[in-house]
């Protein structure tokens, strides 16, 4: 059996290519959203759920299969794994011939070289700021002035929405900073 999958905003375009490849229209798995806070990807974890060893995943391009050089990294090696073929309509690229296989492995070995830039990179680029006195993340939403006058207003009566408001953080700023309005009695 086929499993396909399709991603990227020119939506309308790409399953066109797909059909247009062999895909039968039940099986095109597409993902309408990301969910950037934990990376899942609903769609693509269906159609994994879904392949077995045999099957062969057609996507439009290898740009738009997934995005992320590990994510995509990941998928490659899961697949190899699985005896899954994978197929790039666009790119001509086919696991079940010889130049798919070498066109692929390539592949992986610049994924891999490049996310060992991107390692090297960061590390270095961390190391070079930390010698010039600079640290990383976002800066506190509250200052220790911000946080000694939220304390004094929460003593003094006023509710978490009206501190925040004076403020200017949301009242999950506040909570997260470890304030809670005093209960009576």
């Amino acid at each position: 059996g086929y499993c396909w999958h399709a991603a990227g905003v020119e939506l309308s375009d790409q399953i066109q290519t797909l059909l247009g490849g062999g895909c039968d229209v039940d099986n095109i798995y597409v993902e309408h959203a990301v969910t950037h806070r934990t990376k899942r990807r609903p769609a693509l974890e269906n159609l994994k759920r879904a392949l077995r060893p045999g099957d062969i995943v057609a996507f439009v391009t290898f740009f738009d299969a997934i995005a992320g050089f590990r994510e995509m990294l990941e998928f490659l090696e899961w697949t190899r794994h699985q005896q899954i073929d994978l197929m790039f309509v666009r790119d001509q690229i086919d696991t079940r011939t010889p130049m798919g296989r070498v066109a692929i492995a390539a592949l992986e070995h610049h994924l891999h070289k490049r996310l060992e830039e991107i390692r090297f990179s960061t590390k270095y680029g961390l190391a070079a700021a930390k010698l010039q006195g600079k640290i990383g993340g976002r800066p506190a939403a509250l200052t220790a002035e911000a946080l000694a006058q939220a304390t004094e207003l929460i003593s003094g009566g006023a509710t978490m929405t009206e501190v925040a408001t004076a403020l200017g953080v949301s009242r999950a700023t506040l909570y997260n900073a470890g304030l809670k309005k005093k209960k009576n009695g």
